[in-house]
């Protein structure tokens, strides 16, 4: 079912009479759809893609924490997520950023986790202190989605052996549930992702877990005889968590009888995604310094690993790389390109799907290979900057090693990088040209995207370890076109899962409903599809998270519409 569209510019509510004449808040809100176009030519000429620091100007003032006092623990080097989410649902993205805390021996104060509502202006009100955000004992990443069906998004928060679910209360408050199984007891969490695994309508949690580490068993390492921290090689993988939501606030942990157990992991960044487009939700897992994993979904309650067979585990020599951030789009009908970012001298991975569903890295055909190989990536987007459909590149990078200027001759903190997509396939690198942000070096870790001002192209919230939060928002020239689709269950929750395509010109566009991706983040929920110079659309088509497909004709360009599935006419609760 179809509601009302806004305007660019127009507030970000509006009033929709849906059959039965109940009236209901409808909300706009964002996310892009892009695909390369191998056969056009690579002369034109894109709109140059710029950003602007917005962050002291929109009130986003936060500091994470990473607790570190001298003495080299594992966690202190890894932390800094956050992200775009509208908790208070009044159609304007929010931020929630995680902290750290103290490890032993920190002296300072140990900082908070971050809630910053957005007011519709340009600014955000810190609503922090009242959040009810106390969680985990040491923080790491979010991950949110309506565990419970009340039309509210809910928050999860990831820590070392700690995990924290929040179940939101409205206007920007949240309370932590009891249920033992959603705590991840045991586990260093990182990325996580909420998706209906098994159809029933409910939504599950999968949370990436790194390697087996307690404040007992931390080593410190010596390099050219300087004492550092030691990094995930010394430490063994752990296995990833998944926990099936049984209603009524029930959580069961099936990790091991769905096969998580037998897959060993040290893994940070999630994606949940058809990969294998038979209709059920798979999971990509970057790992670090181990083989990535691809968890098949066998719809029937299992899970199988298929990376090695299906191309995705390791390099082309067939060895592991340090994976971290993550992102992926299917670019084009049953074909996925997935990016993960690497350490420092391996170059950032760029998987292509081939007809068979078989991926290959093709970094290297793409450009990717050389700017890439002078940073260590965390956040990673693979996003449409500049609405013209192709899916450009952002990557967050910070170094891991502390020495590494010392031991290594490496920067510790690191310029971020952006690359515009060209109509060949190929990325050209735009660092130089992208704006103030982009001129500095920062201690890069999660990196999120979202509309957070409404006017139809993405923005990117960057977040430092033991640094601040920036907020970039997106000044590129608005000379592409653009339409954006909030998708909503009739609860009101974020329809996760659904896949909506857009007819435009002589190209169909694809975008999935979801809120994970590149590194301890939580991203905008909305499907935004840049349409280049196409003047419009001909049709959208979704399908719904339980297979069901609508299509409608026609709609207005510039502007996010409303999408509730027609056989569920009714009131949508808030």
């Amino acid at each position: 079912m179809l509601r009302n569209g806004l305007p660019q510019h127009a507030s970000a509510a509006g009033r929709t009479l849906l059959p039965g004449g109940a009236f209901v808040t409808a909300m706009v809100l964002a996310m892009p759809g892009c695909r390369p176009n191998p056969s056009a030519t690579a002369g034109a000429s894109p709109a140059e893609i710029r950003f602007s620091d917005a962050t002291q100007q929109a009130g986003v003032r936060w500091r994470h924490v990473n607790g570190a006092a001298g003495r080299l623990y594992m966690p202190e080097l890894v932390g800094g997520g956050g992200g775009f989410v509208d908790v208070d649902g009044d159609g304007w993205l929010d931020v929630v950023l995680v902290n750290s805390g103290a490890l032993p021996g920190f002296k300072g104060a140990p900082g908070r986790h971050g809630l910053f509502l957005n007011t519709g202006q340009g600014t955000f009100r810190d609503a922090s202190s009242g959040a009810g955000l106390s969680g985990p004992t040491y923080g790491m990443g979010v991950a949110a989605g309506d565990y419970d069906g009340d039309g509210r998004v809910d928050l999860y928060l990831t820590g070392v052996n700690d995990g924290r679910l929040y179940r939101n209360l409205g206007r920007g408050r949240f309370r932590p549930e009891s249920d033992r199984a959603t705590r991840n007891s045991g586990h260093w969490g990182t990325s996580a992702t909420w998706c209906d695994l098994n159809r029933d309508g409910r939504a599950d949690l999968f949370v990436a877990n790194y390697v087996k580490w307690r404040l007992a068993t931390n080593l410190s390492c010596e390099v050219r005889g300087i004492r550092t921290n030691c990094g995930p090689v010394s430490y063994p993988p752990d296995y990833c968590t998944l926990l099936m939501n049984r209603g009524g606030g029930r959580f069961e942990d099936i990790s091991q009888a769905a096969g998580f157990g037998r897959a060993p992991a040290k893994g940070l960044g999630v994606v949940a995604a058809d990969a294998d487009s038979d209709g059920h939700t798979d999971l990509l897992v970057a790992c670090d310094l181990f083989p990535n994993l691809f968890f098949r979904n066998s719809g029937e309650g299992g899970f199988r690993e298929v990376a090695v067979e299906h191309g995705f585990a390791t390099n082309d020599r067939g060895l592991p790389r340090a994976g971290m951030g993550i992102d992926a789009q299917e670019e084009e009908p049953r074909r996925w390109s997935v990016w993960i970012g690497n350490l420092q001298e391996e170059g950032t991975a760029f998987f292509r799907q081939g007809a068979e569903g078989i991926f290959s890295d093709e970094a290297a055909l793409a450009g990717l290979v050389p700017p890439t190989l002078r940073v260590l990536t965390f956040g990673a987007a693979g996003r449409d900057f500049d609405n013209d459909g192709y899916c450009d590149l952002a990557l967050a990078n910070g170094h891991i090693d502390m020495i590494a200027d010392r031991t290594r001759k490496q920067e510790v903190r690191q310029q971020p990088l952006l690359f515009q997509r060209l109509r060949d396939g190929k990325f050209r690198e735009v660092t130089a040209g992208a704006g103030e942000p982009f001129q500095a070096r920062y201690l890069g870790r999660g990196l999120s995207w979202g509309d957070f001002d409404n006017d139809g192209d993405l923005d990117l919230l960057m977040i430092e370890n033991n640094g601040p939060a920036h907020l970039w928002r997106n000044d590129t020239a608005p000379a592409n076109q653009w339409i954006g689709f909030d998708c909503r269950l009739a609860s009101g929750a974020p329809a996760i899962g659904a896949r909506v395509e857009v007819a435009a010109g002589d190209r169909r566009r694809i975008q999935w409903v979801r809120g994970d991706g590149s590194y301890l983040n939580v991203n905008d929920f909305r499907a935004l599809f840049g349409l280049g110079a196409a003047k419009g659309i001909q049709s959208v088509r979704v399908r719904w998270p339980d297979g069901r497909e609508e299509e409608h004709g026609r709609l207005a360009t510039g502007r996010y519409w409303a999408l509730v599935p027609r056989a569920h006419p009714g009131r949508l609760r808030r």
